[in-house]
């Protein structure tokens, strides 16, 4: 059997869940692979997307995670979803699947 864990998205600044639905498509995946790496995107993609739905972390060792924002908030689906992972609050991977089920990811 297999667990999920969620926890507080305290690594964001309002410490919220996602409230309202996203557009998830290649222009907003386009848009947040445009920022300059470092270590304040995490809060940067906050103040442009909002919170996100969940966070996960993904080692035990060390500050790395990865955060979902839906485009259904009303769907367990993958489709129409956008994943983001950050270690230490810069992002290093984005992949997104839209409303279709196209898998977008960042250039």
């Amino acid at each position: 059997m297999m667990a999920f864990f969620y926890f507080s998205c305290d690594v964001f600044a309002s410490n919220a869940l996602q409230a309202k639905p996203l557009v998830i498509n290649q222009t907003l995946v386009n848009k947040i692979h445009k920022l300059k790496s470092n270590s304040s995107n995490a809060s940067d993609i906050e103040k442009m997307i909002g919170s996100p739905i969940a966070c996960l972390p993904v080692h035990a060792s060390y500050e790395a995670w990865v955060c979902q924002w839906k485009g259904n908030l009303a769907s367990a689906g993958i489709a129409n979803t956008l994943n983001i992972w950050f270690e230490a609050g810069m992002t290093t991977s984005i992949i997104a699947i839209d409303a279709a089920g196209n898998f977008l990811k960042s250039p």
